[in-house]
């Protein structure tokens, strides 16, 4: 049985379409912004007019202040349907989530200046299977309960 082609060939030559001013916009967003594209990312596209969101409100007093520069950079580049105004909204930066599954654990190792777990807190601590889990919630209700130096 034959497949049809997959999804992604078709999809990169649909949108391989040169005169669509908006997807070259979305592929060269970082390079046409240079470093402001660490303080921004690009939100929304309309007929004549851009959303920005910034990560921070002083950056986004200035990218305001830099809006002309901003349009004339992006003008230049997109000759054929031209941006008219900047909008800029305050978002969060979104975090990179790291996939690496590390092996080791971290140990946690602190000079604890309390006397030992009392009997009723030991026995709760044993009726968790995991040992490795028991020694770490110990050391936490321990830290806890120590006085700051």
């Amino acid at each position: 049985m034959k497949y049809p082609a997959p999804i992604k060939s078709f999809l990169s030559q649909a949108l391989t379409l040169s005169d669509d001013w908006r997807l070259y916009l979305l592929r060269h967003w970082p390079r046409l912004v240079g470093t402001l594209n660490t303080r921004m990312r690009l939100e929304k596209i309309t007929d004549d007019a851009l959303i920005i969101g910034v990560y921070d409100s002083h950056w986004m007093q200035e990218l305001y202040l830099l809006s002309p520069v901003l349009i004339d950079t992006l003008n230049k580049e997109l000759a054929n349907r031209p941006i008219k105004r900047l909008r800029f909204k305050l978002v969060t930066q979104h975090k990179k989530v790291s996939l690496k599954k590390t092996t080791e654990r971290p140990l946690i190792k602190k000079e604890i200046r309390r006397s030992p777990l009392t009997q009723r807190e030991a026995a709760a601590l044993k009726k968790i299977p995991d040992v490795e889990l028991q020694e770490i919630l110990a050391l936490l209700l321990l830290n806890c309960q120590t006085p700051p130096d």
